[in-house]
């Protein structure tokens, strides 16, 4: 199996955060979650710590949103912008 690239994983990363603000349910912010992580290893693989950090400090912040009761889904507004300003940032300086 060929390892995905860095462009699938910032595609999945967008598509996946794109699809949580669309519908905002659990499963959506899930699969942001794990796109995130696979980011996160992928760029800890190309040994960049700086984005390295970037990423795991973003996903600290989503980690402590994930969670199994429905109700805290979708994220509130103010939360949703401070994930959205991270993942733009973090795009951008990837």
């Amino acid at each position: 199996m060929k390892p995905k690239s860095l462009d699938f994983w910032l595609d999945s990363l967008r598509s996946h955060w794109d699809s949580y603000l669309v519908r905002g349910t659990d499963e959506d912010f899930s699969d942001f979650a794990i796109a995130l992580n696979g980011l996160t290893e992928h760029i800890n693989r190309l040994r960049l710590p700086g984005l390295v950090r970037q990423c795991a400090g973003l996903e600290a912040d989503v980690l402590r949103h994930l969670t199994p009761q429905v109700e805290n889904h979708p994220l509130g507004k103010t939360i949703a912008r401070a994930i959205n300003r991270q993942v733009e940032s973090l795009l951008d300086a990837i």
